[in-house]
């Protein structure tokens, strides 16, 4: 089994509209869309941030947000970094014959017709 060495951090700081805090705890639910006067325009279904979460969860990290006034928001990203586990010998499997292929050109189809004729 290996072991968590470290931990990966990646930041994207929007300095775009500030979320509400109020906003902040629906932010990663399921289908939740923040409404915006600013962003009214901007499509989507509300599943971006939920599924970067749970993918992030399922590996170990989390994703977490931060917004400030006039200084818009930063996303963080956390991944455990892991140290590789010895790895064991992988066992060949015996060698097989290479399987035999029959090519036919453009001309068989014509040495075959007049064999026909």
């Amino acid at each position: 089994m290996s072991t968590v060495d470290r931990v990966a951090t990646l930041r994207v700081v929007d300095g775009g509209v500030r979320i509400a805090g109020e906003d902040l705890p629906r932010l990663f639910n399921r289908f939740e869309r923040v409404e915006h006067r600013e962003t009214s325009h901007v499509g989507g279904t509300g599943l971006g941030l939920y599924l970067s979460r749970e993918l992030a969860r399922q590996h170990g990290g989390d994703i977490q947000v931060e917004s400030r006034p006039q200084a818009g928001s930063t996303f963080t990203l956390s991944l455990p970094l892991v140290a590789p586990a010895e790895a064991e010998p992988i066992e060949s499997e015996p060698e097989q014959a290479a399987p035999r292929l029959h090519i036919v050109g453009a001309d068989a189809e014509a040495d075959a017709e007049s064999q026909l004729a």
